[in-house]
């Protein structure tokens, strides 16, 4: 995946036994920042809480995978999440409802309160 001529996240997939059982990945905490106008930080950084409603899976494929992060330091900054391991991969096709989320930590606003 690239935005920008940069790549976010770069990834293989091959399909195979699964060697791992999959952890619960429900709730699912998500990243939101907007950046600044003048590049010096952000309007809005905070980590979302959402989960997601009504599943239906349609199919899943068990494998391994590799992935590398990219990014920049100014916009999508992966990189600095770092990749330790891979345990195991999966590919689904699935559908599902994903409501509106809630703030669970609002970065900015703990850092004024600090």
């Amino acid at each position: 995946m690239e935005r920008l001529g940069k790549i976010l996240i770069d990834a293989t997939f091959t399909p195979g036994q699964a060697a791992f059982e999959k952890p619960s990945l429900q709730p699912r905490l998500q990243v939101k920042r907007i950046p600044r106008v003048d590049g010096e930080g952000f309007d809005v950084d905070q980590i979302i809480y959402n989960e997601l409603a009504s599943p239906k899976l349609h199919e899943r494929t068990s494998g391994t995978a590799t992935v590398a992060l990219g990014g920049s330091p100014i916009m999508d900054p992966l990189m600095e999440l770092g990749v330790s391991r891979v345990i195991d991969a999966e590919f689904i096709v699935a559908d599902f409802h994903l409501a509106y989320g809630r703030v669970y930590e609002d970065r900015l606003a703990a850092k004024v309160n600090a």
